[in-house]
């Protein structure tokens, strides 16, 4: 990832202007991390509409919840960085059945400048 797009993510994180939101990239005006990270980057624009459950962006190959492969290399992010994320960010872990405490955008921030 670059260091300028690394630097957008964390400070949009860390900024207050997005409310934190779990299990899609976007509901309404709540975003989860990679959520964050499509709105900054430009990925796409986001669609749906008022009565829709979840926004999502306008791709070629969108998955859903979570960023493609294609996108991925573009940013630069490894796949299982982003499911870590999706983890830090839903509070899961990788056994269905157990919950972590969802970690909040500041403590996601300060895990991506570690480890990004």
């Amino acid at each position: 990832m670059s260091p300028e797009l690394k630097a957008k993510w964390v400070s949009a994180l860390r900024s207050g202007a997005y409310q934190q939101g779990h299990g899609t990239l976007r509901r309404g005006d709540a975003f989860c991390c990679i959520g964050v990270l499509c709105d900054v980057s430009g990925l796409g624009e986001w669609a749906g509409s008022e009565s829709e459950k979840d926004a999502y962006i306008l791709l070629e190959d969108w998955m859903g919840g979570a960023i493609d492969d294609k996108h991925l290399k573009k940013f630069g992010l490894a796949a299982v960085t982003q499911e870590r994320l999706i983890r830090m960010n839903d509070g899961r872990t990788e056994d269905p059945n157990v919950d972590q405490p969802k970690c909040s955008f500041d403590e996601i921030a300060d895990y991506i400048e570690a480890h990004v």
